[in-house]
């Protein structure tokens, strides 16, 4: 079950119903599917956290999803307490029916709605050229002003750049996309004097390829390889920003595997990635975002 809010605490009901209950015209978003339950024992969970449910007669049985605020819990900063945006799960036994969508009104419902039926690109494009609220957002999220909507249409990593240097953020995102891949490969190219040796790996050809839109050289064209190099480089697996301690040499390294293993769909996102994860990695990260203004000033 897909929630607005990405990270954080959210309000979740369930409940356990004879028959079907009326739908409260309070909820913004209801879709119903079936689904046979082999047990009578049932658990709700999160990543890390487990919630015993009432138990009910094996079978098949209706579920009820409703949401409420999903565009709002997913466009907002980390709540502090709960999220903005609450759900409720209803089951009650029925015999199999086809899946339902009762209500639909966010681009979130409608989005996670079209991945399920394979037309998420065009739903995702349509919703990327809507504009975004910022309702909710902190300005201090963003160093200290609310953000734009290139800004705030320019990835996860954005916030983090915009917390180091709110202006290169905004002139990173007011950038084309062949800027935004000059961006990416710039961090590359820095990065690759910087990471840690390992045997058969040529980082500037990497960083190269990376430069020219050109397949990585082996064994970077592998993702298995790239995947085991990204855990084998630190013990402890991922590099998780910004809570090092992770050596630099390996957090180098770590920039161009990451990179080349998962681009995203938009090359503004992997550019702020590339800023993010490359200011943490280098040796000088005041000398990388002083590089990195006067690389962006010859991009605009």
């Amino acid at each position: 079950m897909i929630t607005g809010t990405h990270t954080g605490s959210v309000a979740f009901a369930v409940e356990i119903h004879e028959t079907a209950p009326a739908v409260d015209a309070v909820w913004e978003e209801v879709v119903e599917v079936s689904v046979e339950i082999p047990t009578d024992t049932m658990q709700l969970s999160t990543f890390d956290q487990w919630y015993d449910l009432p138990s009910v007669v094996p079978g098949w049985h209706r579920a009820r999803y409703c949401a409420l605020r999903m565009d709002q819990g997913r466009d907002a900063d980390p709540p502090e307490g709960l999220a903005v945006d609450r759900y409720q799960l209803a089951l009650w036994p029925a015999s199999y029916a086809p899946e339902e969508v009762i209500r639909q009104t966010s681009t979130t419902a409608q989005y996670w709605a079209s991945v399920a039926s394979g037309t998420e690109e065009q739903v995702a494009q349509e919703a990327y050229e809507q504009e975004w609220s910022t309702e909710g957002i902190d300005p201090q999220m963003w160093g200290g002003q609310v953000p734009g909507q290139q800004l705030l249409k320019s990835g996860d990593m954005a916030p983090f750049v915009a917390t180091l240097d709110r202006p290169l953020a905004d002139a990173v995102a007011a950038l084309s996309e062949h800027g935004h891949r000059a961006v990416t490969a710039w961090v590359c190219a820095r990065m690759a004097p910087q990471a840690r040796a390992v045997a058969g790996v040529d980082w500037h050809a990497a960083a190269a390829a990376m430069a020219t839109g050109r397949p990585a050289a082996p064994p970077l064209e592998d993702r298995t390889t790239v995947d085991t190099l990204m855990f084998g480089l630190d013990q402890d697996g991922y590099p998780d920003l910004p809570d090092p301690p992770v050596a630099k040499d390996v957090l180098a390294a770590w920039v161009i595997l990451d990179l080349i293993n998962f681009p995203e769909s938009r090359p503004v996102e992997d550019a702020m990635r590339a800023l993010a994860i490359g200011h943490e990695a280098d040796a000088e990260p005041e000398d990388f975002l002083d590089s990195a203004r006067a690389r962006v000033a010859t991009l605009g």
